[in-house]
């Protein structure tokens, strides 16, 4: 399964969804389905990141 990559770090979802290939219909693989939870640990981790690299060249 693909987790999300948050923080430098992977998280489980507690949703999930198979991803299909659009041109043969063939299933590629199970995803994780971000929710509030994952959206809001993923805005943390911006935040707290952001004035670290704002000022990356």
């Amino acid at each position: 399964m693909i987790k999300h990559w948050i923080n430098g770090r992977e998280v489980e979802s507690k949703d999930t969804f198979i991803n299909y290939n659009p041109a043969t219909g063939e299933a590629i693989g199970e995803v994780a389905s971000g929710g509030a939870e994952e959206v809001a640990q993923a805005v943390a981790a911006a935040k707290d990141a952001f004035p670290k690299w704002a000022n990356t060249p």
